[in-house]
């Protein structure tokens, strides 16, 4: 009977263990400060038009380098279904955020030109199904304005709001975009902290995409501005909760043997 009884014990801490062990992973988190200047297998780069607008991993971070010439739904992005890629399942909360920061920028395209920096999720790789948030550069013929915007498609049909307009928010020091996600109330909120800036949108994940993951993408889309190696970069991407699939564990094996907001219109 006390074998029986230590083995009882004995196997209901290996549950216990087990079970605490799937918590923390389900809880886990992801982040990338970029600093060995190679993308790591999480990402795979997207360039619609590299030439004109480029995105990539150097001098610490991830730069955006542009001429302006390239089309206004030309995307360079890192997109989270690299060889190692993960997604963000919806059947719990999720946060993550990464940090922006605009150092110059040129205008020389014409009236209607932009060029927006962005943060977000797709649900499928044609960004049909897509939501983020990002700061945009317009050309409004007398100058240019700044503003951050949120916007989301349902079946490709896009809807864009302006959050606010700002005068130059790049003074200080970086921002970070967020998005956060309440599982509960299906709750997807595109945040700028710093500046306390947020858009609820109410419905989507489950409502309308009926999404059960969604991949993770940050990047720049547009035209018209210019920007030279070290004007616009992204620092530290983290993903601060969620069910990452795989989980971290996981997407680090694959990764040793690896050495696509979510194409296209992932970013709307």
């Amino acid at each position: 009977m006390n074998l029986l009884k230590n083995d009882r014990q004995s196997f209901q801490l290996i549950i216990l263990y087990i079970l605490l062990i799937c918590s923390d992973l389900a809880q886990a988190a992801l982040s990338d400060t970029f600093q060995d200047n190679t993308p790591l297998p999480h990402w795979q780069i997207i360039e619609d038009n590299g030439s004109q607008l480029g995105i990539s991993e150097s001098n610490q971070h991830v730069e955006i380098i542009s001429t302006g010439a390239s089309s206004p739904i030309d995307d360079a992005l890192f997109l989270s279904n690299g060889p190692a890629g993960f997604t963000l399942s919806t059947n719990a909360d999720f946060k993550f955020e990464i940090e922006l920061t605009l150092l110059a920028f040129n205008s020389v395209g014409g009236f209607g030109d932009s060029l927006a920096f962005v943060l977000g999720v797709g649900e499928d790789l044609d960004g049909q199904n897509s939501a983020a948030i990002g700061f945009a550069l317009g050309n409004t013929g007398l100058g240019t304005s700044m503003n951050f915007v949120s916007s989301f498609r349902v079946s490709d049909t896009p809807t864009v709001s302006n959050l606010l307009e700002v005068a130059d928010p790049w003074s200080a020091s970086s921002l970070k975009m967020m998005v956060e996600y309440d599982q509960s109330l299906d709750h997807l909120t595109l945040i700028v902290p710093e500046l306390a800036i947020s858009d609820t949108l109410n419905g989507l994940v489950l409502g309308q995409w009926n999404a059960s993951e969604l991949m993770v993408s940050f990047g720049a889309r547009g035209s018209g501005f210019a920007l030279a190696s070290g004007d616009a970069v992204f620092d530290n991407f983290n993903i601060l909760f969620g069910n990452i699939i795989p989980e971290p564990a996981t997407i680090s094996l694959i990764g040793l043997g690896a050495f696509v907001m979510v194409r296209r219109r992932t970013v709307c």
